[in-house]
């Protein structure tokens, strides 16, 4: 029973971490798509355009959180969606025209998440997806330069910008508070005595060896007192440890 216990919690861990990217993944392809509809309005793109857009923003953190959910390892799913995400980006700054702003936009914004994610390994691989997605979609369409942005398309990048950026911050802020509360449950479980909830030899050892050192640099003076109580043996055998 202990173990499939521990495999519904990591189940349960992970399918959190999916959730929490499927949030956040809603968030960035709407406020993306208002850049990107300007544009595309500017360069006075075919309905296909437009309907590749509205399928990105709308359709496919559905798609994505759906398939996470249901994969045997979610992690490993929601990393490969992901990468999708940035190749996506990479194939929007290929067909606006590598219209400076949203496109520094999106490849900042694109690195800082899978930064947050998974790290400078996920970043890397992002990174890959991108340029490669980029390459395809600029080279098919035959690479369309037009790097001035208009005010519009600019003010259009605010909501963003900050929304966006802000979010991922405060998702980053409440996972450092998660773990290092971990941490500090983890050290206490270290040093603690599980039957009597109390500090264990490690934890006399690793004070100790404090000490000492505290000593050879201070050349205070200390002391180490050991008590020895008769009979303990048969406190423990007859009432227990918690009660010795």
């Amino acid at each position: 029973m202990a173990n499939y216990a521990t495999a519904d919690e990591r189940r349960a861990r992970e399918l959190q971490f999916v959730r929490r990217i499927h949030r956040m993944r809603m968030l960035g392809t709407v406020l993306c798509a208002l850049p990107i509809a300007s544009v595309l309005e500017e360069r006075g793109v075919g309905p296909v355009a437009w309907l590749l857009m509205a399928l990105n923003a709308l359709l496919w953190p559905q798609l994505a959180n759906l398939y996470s959910r249901r994969a045997r390892d979610p992690v490993a799913a929601q990393f490969r969606c992901l990468l999708l995400d940035s190749a996506a980006s990479g194939a929007w700054i290929a067909a606006m025209g590598l219209s400076a702003a949203p496109s520094a936009l999106f490849l900042t914004m694109a690195t800082a998440d899978k930064i947050a994610a998974g790290g400078w390994t996920l970043m890397r691989r992002a990174t890959v997806a991108m340029v490669l997605a980029f390459l395809a979609v600029w080279s098919l369409i035959g690479f369309p330069y037009q790097p001035l942005t208009s005010h519009r398309t600019l003010l259009l990048c605010g909501p963003f910008l900050f929304i966006y950026a802000v979010s991922l911050s405060l998702v980053t802020n409440r996972l450092g508070k998660r773990i290092r509360v971990q941490n500090r449950e983890l050290e206490h479980r270290n040093r603690t005595d599980p039957a009597v909830q109390m500090p264990n030899r490690p934890y006399f050892e690793s004070v100790a060896a404090q000490e000492l050192s505290h000593y050879h640099h201070s050349r205070r003076p200390a002391a180490l007192v050991l008590l020895d109580v008769d009979n303990f043996k048969s406190i423990n055998d007859r009432y227990g440890h918690v009660t010795g």
